[in-house]
């Protein structure tokens, strides 16, 4: 009976892991949206799935937007020109941002983990404390979300 139980705990195990999905978003100096902008801008998952950051063009970096991430989240940040996969546990709206880029370009984009509600009052506030042109990308995102 202990042997039925373990076989089928490390059976339940395997099968979340293989139901991860795994995502990719592009750093690039010119995209479907313009210059300096990550592709896709936001991505939909769900809690266990990965999305691997790539450094497509040179000069690129991501990290989290300060104070954009759910409760018991753990911020990330990559070096330039870095590839940096995330596995996102925790479900909400994660913002993210090229620190090269921010300024003058407005570089950002959002992972919305689940249906992304358990921070989006916090999101949009985070948003708006940002530079103006990340801040026109992130509002812009984050009404797509609804809520």
């Amino acid at each position: 009976m202990i042997r039925l139980i373990a076989l089928g705990t490390v059976a339940a195990l395997l099968a979340g892991s293989a139901n991860a999905a795994e995502f990719e978003v592009k750093m690039l100096n010119k995209g479907a949206a313009g210059a300096m902008v990550f592709e896709p801008a936001m991505v939909r998952i769900q809690p266990g799935d990965t999305v691997h950051f790539k450094a497509t063009d040179k000069f690129h970096n991501v990290g989290t937007v300060r104070g954009m991430l759910p409760a018991g989240a753990q911020p990330f940040r990559g070096g330039e020109s870095k590839d940096l996969s995330v596995t996102f546990t925790v479900a909400g709206v994660y913002g993210f941002e090229c620190f090269t880029h921010i300024h003058s370009y407005g570089m950002a984009g959002l992972v919305v983990v689940g249906d992304g509600k358990a921070n989006l009052a916090e999101a949009k506030a985070a948003a708006a404390k940002v530079p103006e042109r990340e801040r026109e990308v992130l509002e812009k995102l984050l009404a797509q979300i609804g809520g």
